[in-house]
């Protein structure tokens, strides 16, 4: 697990920046365990690569990027 901070300064001509902070905990996936959180939000998995540039995905990849769409 990771934690990650997000600041952003938020400025008008008119009033004083104001600074909002967003702080998120990301975490690994297993594959299994994102095809399932995919299918319980209603997408099918159309393919797996182990890049953006379409690399054949396999289990020693340490990447992965689905292309799915939404159920019909």
């Amino acid at each position: 697990r990771t934690t990650v901070t997000y600041f952003f300064d938020i400025s008008r001509q008119d009033r004083p920046v104001r600074r909002v902070t967003s702080v998120f905990t990301l975490r690994y996936l297993f594959y299994r365990e994102a095809l399932e959180m995919l299918a319980r939000a209603g997408f099918e998995v159309v393919d797996t690569y182990s890049d953006y540039h379409r690399k054949a995905f396999t289990p020693t990849s340490e990447n992965m990027v689905f292309v799915a769409r939404k159920k019909e």
